[in-house]
């Protein structure tokens, strides 16, 4: 499988929600939500954003602190700070105006756990306008209606939605050389749900089964032996 990043149309939604966060307009909040079910390749996707933005990445944890929290943002903005919680945000509230970029946080469902966290996240965009996107799995969402002063501050939301039967040809074409007629992709895509995680693993599978067989062309006989024996299940 080659090392490409291919753009479907989640990667697409997420740059123009990141862009329109970063080029808002004055008094219009900056928070912004990810979600979606696990393996949408939400991870994958912001973490190649970052890599070729002014952005920073974090990937909360069920133990996090306040204080861990803002230790983490700082050093990943390069921003010395002392040990008191009162002036890591001070710092991160005099440095973050120079640094102007937009802080993703992974794993945004542990935040939610902690009132505390949430709303240091509130005060940390209000007191510096940084942009800072949560992602999270479906369900967060929900979750942060219930808190309406954050809530109303996220202005850019992006639900990543299960991959198409045509993206699933792109990637077997662009990932793995691998050529799928439409029925083909329509069997891969009923048995993955879309899934991008599932996908991937099973187009790296038709890849090496091709390559024994000596062919580029992905029959039916193929994918059901993938998804029974790669994927566990029986097929649709």
């Amino acid at each position: 499988m080659k090392p490409r990043f291919i753009q479907t149309d989640n990667v697409r939604r997420l740059q123009e929600a990141a862009v329109a966060l970063e080029k808002r307009q004055e008094g219009v909040p900056g928070l912004g939500l990810i979600c979606g079910n696990a393996g949408l390749g939400k991870t994958k996707s912001i973490q190649w954003y970052v890599m070729h933005s002014n952005s920073i990445y974090l990937r909360a944890k069920a133990t996090w602190t306040v204080s861990w929290m803002l230790d983490c943002i700082c050093r990943e903005l390069n921003i010395l700070s002392m040990n008191r919680i009162r002036d890591k945000f001070a710092d991160l509230q005099s440095s973050i105006k120079a640094v102007k970029c937009t802080v993703f946080i992974d794993e945004a469902d542990y935040l939610v756990r902690d009132r505390k966290l949430l709303d240091t996240i509130r005060d940390l965009h209000d007191e510096t306008d940084m942009p800072i996107v949560l992602v999270g799995m479906d369900e967060i969402q929900k979750k942060l209606m219930r808190h309406h002063q954050f809530w109303s501050r996220i202005s850019q939301q992006v639900i990543y939605k299960p991959l198409t039967i045509k993206e699933i040809i792109l990637l077997g074409s662009e990932l793995c050389s691998l050529t799928m007629k439409d029925a083909s992709a329509e069997q891969l895509y009923v048995n993955t749900s879309g899934n991008f995680r599932d996908i991937i693993v099973a187009l790296s599978h038709l890849e090496k089964m091709a390559t024994a067989n000596k062919t580029d062309l992905i029959t039916a006989n193929m994918v059901d032996k993938t998804v029974r024996e790669v994927l566990k299940r029986k097929a649709a």
